[in-house]
């Protein structure tokens, strides 16, 4: 009978396309134009699977609620990890809108989703999501408002392929405008 082997194939690809773990079983033929390793049994210590222990991670920086009128969220420096789940609530102190605007997007387009919602309170109980939303692959969604002055920006990501994730600005708008007191127009 034949006997069965488990090959893991670690294959490195190019900035901005990821790292992708795959399983193969008996005499299955690789073909990658990419830079492709095929190991039996434990990953060896390779330059390529030191950078990726070292620069994976396993939380988002700031999440939490941020109450500044303006500020950054991504998911970090470097490729993202597997399996994360963050959530940022967008609520700057006194903001009557608030609106973020993506400088960055690179996630796994099946199954890394980043979600964008409009929130009734700053606890985000009553929220719905913003067209186009959930956001995924290489596309920069475009900027998005909350005129309740307060948003939720979740990042869940799968258990295979990393990216280089996203980063967005967010800015709130805190003052009241009014029109001028006299009855001209100039």
């Amino acid at each position: 009978t034949p006997q069965l082997q488990i090959f893991v194939l670690l294959a490195f690809l190019p900035s901005g396309q990821g790292l992708h773990l795959r399983g193969l079983q008996n005499s299955s033929t690789v073909s990658n134009t990419q830079d492709t390793r095929i190991f039996n049994g434990s990953l060896p210590e390779h330059p390529d699977a030191l950078y990726a222990k070292n620069h994976l991670r396993a939380t988002c920086p700031s999440t939490g609620t941020l109450t500044s009128s303006s500020g950054m969220i991504s998911d970090g420096d470097g490729l993202y990890s597997n399996s994360m789940s963050c959530i940022w609530i967008i609520a700057p102190t006194g903001g009557l809108s608030v609106t973020i605007s993506f400088s960055s997007f690179t996630t796994e387009l099946c199954c890394d989703k980043v979600r964008v919602y409009t929130c009734t309170d700053s606890s985000c109980t009553r929220k719905s999501e913003f067209p186009g939303s959930p956001f995924s692959g290489n596309s920069i969604p475009s900027p998005m408002t909350s005129a309740t002055g307060v948003m939720e920006v979740s990042f869940i990501s799968d258990v295979f392929g990393t990216f280089d994730g996203f980063s967005a600005f967010y800015i709130s708008d805190t003052e009241t405008k009014s029109c001028p007191s006299s009855g001209s127009v100039l």
